[in-house]
């Protein structure tokens, strides 16, 4: 969308927060997957009256569940950011990112959900292309009467 300019402070403020909010999400679960990593294997082992561990162990299993913690983390929140946004912005931020969706990850069926969730596909037949249906997708909630609008001016 920035590409295409007329942006508005508001929706570049939410595409900043929708981008930072993985990133934070990585850092915080990395954080707490140490701390479980690091403290979770001292207590095992003290818990299961076993030797203790050497630090080279704990600092591997604190790195592992750092990384696993966030980047199982930061996976999630990517997937479930487009939903989010499809859910809270309004207007031509919404459409974009749903025109987004349908044409470059119209495989993944978790997002189409989510867009037809939101929108609903009107099954169009042209002129020029009498052999397939064309698909035109509206928000719901929505009403546009184009032919009538065009015949009131006559």
């Amino acid at each position: 969308m920035r590409t295409k300019g007329g942006l508005i402070q508001e929706e570049d403020k939410n595409l900043q927060i929708i981008n930072a909010v993985p990133s934070v999400t990585f850092a915080l679960f990395s954080g707490f997957g140490s701390f479980v990593g690091w403290f979770g294997l001292g207590l095992g082992t003290k818990l299961l009256r076993l030797p203790p561990s050497s630090e080279f162990a704990r600092f591997c299993a604190a790195t592992g569940c750092a990384y696993i913690m966030g980047k199982s983390m930061y996976n999630g929140t990517v997937r479930v950011s487009p939903v989010v946004l499809l859910k809270e912005a309004e207007g031509r931020m919404k459409m974009e990112l749903a025109n987004i969706i349908l044409t470059k990850h119209s495989d993944d069926e978790y997002l189409v959900k989510a867009v037809k969730k939101h929108f609903f596909a009107e099954h169009l037949f042209d002129d020029l292309h009498q052999d397939q249906q064309l698909f035109r997708w509206h928000p719901h909630r929505s009403y546009t009467d184009s032919v009538c609008r065009k015949n009131e001016g006559n």
